[in-house]
């Protein structure tokens, strides 16, 4: 086991939803998981607080001591009936900042298994403030170099088919080969979805080539691997609309790090595709 799966879960409300996700990604992948709680002391008001904590515990230490106890139990529990590779840890801080930096560094250290997937809830919504201001999710995904997956409630945990978009007119290798990988390890079909309006003859040469390496990087790993491409401008809305009925989807692609006038001023930008999508994400 090279790598692992790091999942943010709440010690006190466990999201069942990421766990079952986490849980079958660790086994398919048959790599370690590592169930993550950042606890926010009760007297610090913050923003970015995904989910609430137990008002009756008074300090800082009696509330990470309570978040320990009841992480120990959960391991506990799926080591015996689920995956017996699962560990827990906790830290003191703000989601927002915290997860990225913890994944970040666990990236960075060598004697430390790194990072496959980074798994949070994703549980804002858009919300006109959510757009201003964003949200733990969009913040994770733009400043954590582990790429992170975004689990919608309701949605299934098990994907068979995963759609990675590429949304400016050009092949992300680096990001595509990933996807293939990850693919190959799950079972699982690939469809690359391009999005360009009117390419020139050089980008449409470019396109082509570079669509035929990844299809040929496919048909090593013996995969069943799709190349569309859509005549048109990205949509946020075109495209969920045609991806979110699919059961055991997995929508993939790659953020493009817009600054804070970007996020707001861009149409469909990263944010506002993260903040939309009601399915499973991959966000590299």
């Amino acid at each position: 086991m090279e790598k692992q799966i790091i999942s943010y879960i709440n010690a006190f409300k466990p999201e069942k939803h990421v766990l079952s996700a986490s849980i079958f990604l660790a086994k398919e992948l048959e790599v370690p998981l590592q169930l993550h709680d950042v606890t926010v002391f009760p007297h610090v008001i913050s923003s970015d607080m995904l989910h609430a904590r137990p008002t009756g515990i008074s300090t800082g230490h009696e509330m990470m001591l309570a978040a320990e106890q009841k992480m120990d139990k959960l391991v506990s529990k799926i080591r015996k009936e689920k995956w017996l590779y699962t560990s827990h840890s906790c830290q003191v801080g703000f989601p927002a900042e915290a997860l990225p930096e913890y994944a970040n560094e666990m990236l960075r250290k060598e004697d430390l298994l790194p990072p496959y997937l980074l798994i949070i809830e994703n549980a804002s919504g858009q919300d006109w403030l959510n757009k201003i201001f964003g949200t733990v999710e969009t913040s994770v995904a733009k400043k954590s170099d582990v790429p992170v997956l975004l689990i919608p409630n309701n949605k299934p945990a098990k994907f068979n088919k995963i759609v990675h978009v590429f949304r400016n007119g050009y092949i992300e290798m680096p990001q595509a080969v990933k996807t293939i990988r990850l693919a190959s390890d799950l079972g699982a079909q690939v469809e690359f979805l391009m999005f360009s309006k009117a390419p020139s003859d050089t980008d449409l040469t470019t396109i082509n080539l570079e669509s035929n390496k990844l299809l040929r990087s496919a048909i090593i790993n013996n995969m069943d691997v799709s190349f569309n491409w859509a005549d048109r401008t990205f949509s946020t809305s075109t495209l969920l609309e045609e991806v979110s009925n699919r059961k055991g989807t997995l929508l993939a692609f790659k953020h493009d790090n817009e600054n804070y006038l970007e996020s707001l001023m861009k149409q469909d930008s990263s944010r506002d595709l993260i903040l939309a999508a009601d399915i499973p994400t991959l966000i590299y």
